[in-house]
């Protein structure tokens, strides 16, 4: 059978045996062969459609390995950006805030994404009152574990002086007089979270459809769902009903650790995996919460914070034998776990309970993920490879600054922690699955060159004042782009579809105008995006 479509230019393979190629053939959107021009030529006829990017570099299409694409839809079409002030006062972004405003007097509701936890600069109410008392305002953390409230959203959500005597002033933050401030982390922060949106169905529609024009433009072709609920799968479906939704989708159905049942739980996302399932859209498994994030002080640890003695965080998932339950579960019906562990104490007790599990079933081959992984105790990092669950880390949070993040970690848990945190090279020493993930929404970047070139040199290429962080830790290229490609497969499942570009493969690409093996480094940091082709068909073309 003749080809469909006809691709030339330096093919990476990514199969060790034969890594680069200078054509490849699709037909029904699939790798139909990849080897020689010559070759390639003779599986053509006149109806074939050749598209040649000349010196330009074919990769298999890249995955990230967790995201948010319910939150990034909405905040790139709907919210306002607070990253413009990174690292300012509560005071910059309450103006950028009052900006966003006054450019939308009409709406009912004001959203915002991106102030930053920062030590002796709590956010308050009564900051956004000052510029908005007569509307609900509600803004999301850039780690998207707080939320920063107004009255008028405190009141709308239901957060009063029982909320503070309910969850505690480390997830709700209370004045002397035991108000709440507007400054909410972790769970109630999910739950209101949660509830922000007031968009219609088809305005939700629309903001998936711009993170997806956005996605593609990066160069990414599939990509790991994490937190999903019904709502957002029957979003996605019906998008691809409609012919609109191209990327492939990997879903962790969320479960709160505060439900009655995680064993129901469980079975309703095997339910909805069984209702949803396609080529675009696949339930996998569910997703947990651990913890919380260090510069919220809500990471679980294992030894108490410096500035908070006899405090070591935020224990979302604690009881041991009701979380062995949910993992037996999701085994028995084939789910995997995907949890997102921050600190060491969160990292070890998710071990634990995999570790029971596993070793009780017999099953070693769940594809369980443990996210973020900033820090983790020698011991757990071994552990973590021998129990076969996969490390989804985040190459583009590895520059050290000394005035903000970086700086605020020493004083919450020490020189020595802060400096081991997302130990990369050490998981692969012990023979680790290791897969990249950029975090985005929550994380302010999501770039496949810069990911790559900050897993390599854990430092980043455009801030003027960086410093590398633990230069032990910095891994290689191949790794490096496997982390983007077949590591991100094997964490879905999909190692025999996706990841490469093997005949029989799907037909997903992503091409750039380096080769990120080869050239210069710091070249490599600046690669652009030529096209992003899902299933044979160029779905982005630079302009």
């Amino acid at each position: 059978m003749k080809a469909d479509k006809l691709f030339l230019g330096n093919i990476v393979t990514l199969d060790p045996r034969n890594p680069i190629f200078r054509a490849l053939t699709v037909k029904d959107g699939l790798v139909q062969y990849v080897g020689t021009e010559k070759i390639a030529r003779q599986l053509c006829d006149e109806n074939t459609e050749v598209i040649d990017y000349g010196d330009n570099y074919v990769y298999p299409g890249f995955i990230d390995a967790h995201l948010h694409g319910s939150i990034a839809g909405p905040r790139l079409a709907y919210f306002a950006d607070l990253t413009v002030c990174d690292g300012g006062s509560t005071k910059d972004y309450a103006k950028v805030m009052k900006e966003y405003m006054d450019k939308y007097p009409d709406r009912d509701f004001y959203y915002g994404a991106g102030w930053r936890e920062m030590d002796g600069d709590d956010p308050t109410c009564e900051i956004l009152d000052e510029i908005c008392p007569d509307k609900p305002m509600a803004i999301n953390s850039l780690g998207g574990h707080s939320v920063w409230l107004n009255s008028k959203a405190m009141e709308k959500f239901g957060i009063d002086e029982e909320s503070v005597k309910t969850y505690g002033t480390a997830m709700v933050r209370a004045f002397p007089n035991g108000k709440p401030t507007g400054f909410i982390s972790e769970t109630p922060a999910i739950m209101i979270t949660g509830k922000m949106s007031t968009f219609t169905l088809e305005e939700n529609k629309h903001a998936l459809l711009v993170w997806q024009d956005y996605a593609l433009s990066l160069g990414f072709t599939a990509y790991y769902e994490a937190a999903a609920n019904e709502y957002l799968l029957e979003l996605y479906s019906q998008l691809i009903k409609e012919g609109k939704w191209k990327l492939r989708v990997y879903a962790g159905y969320y479960i709160d650790e505060n439900s009655s049942d995680y064993v129901k739980e469980v079975r309703k996302a095997k339910e909805l995996a069984n209702k949803y399932e396609c080529e675009y859209l696949k339930v996998i498994g569910v997703k947990l919460f651990m913890d919380g994030v260090v510069e919220a002080h809500t990471a679980w640890m294992l030894d108490d914070y410096n500035d908070m003695p006899g405090y070591t965080g935020v224990k979302r998932f604690s009881d041991f034998d009701r979380t062995v339950e949910l993992y037996r579960e999701a085994e028995r019906l084939g789910l995997s776990v995907h949890q997102h562990t921050i600190g060491d104490g969160a990292c070890h007790f998710a071990l634990d309970v995999i570790e029971k599990v596993q070793v009780e079933t017999g099953n070693m081959d769940m594809r369980n993920c443990l996210a973020h992984l900033e820090i983790v105790s020698k011991e757990d990092i071994e552990r973590l490879a021998a129990l076969n669950c996969i490390a989804v880390v985040a190459p583009l949070w590895m520059y050290r600054d000394e005035i903000g993040v970086y700086s605020q970690s020493v004083k919450y848990i020490g020189d020595k922690k802060t400096f081991y945190s997302y130990p990369m090279k050490s998981f692969l020493r012990h023979n680790g699955t290791l897969a990249f993930h950029s975090d985005f929404p929550v994380s302010t970047e999501v770039s496949i060159p810069h990911s790559i070139y900050m897993a390599c040199k854990r430092s980043d290429p455009h801030r003027e004042v960086y410093h590398q962080w633990n230069p032990d830790e910095c891994i290689s290229r191949e790794y490096a782009i496997a982390g983007l490609t077949s590591a991100p497969a094997y964490s879905v499942k999909e190692e025999e579809h996706l990841g490469s570009l093997m005949i029989g493969y799907v037909a997903n690409m992503t091409v750039f105008d380096k080769n990120f093996i080869s050239d210069d480094l710091e070249e490599i940091a600046d690669a652009k995006v030529i096209a992003t082709i899902i299933d044979g068909n160029v779905l982005y073309k630079a302009k």
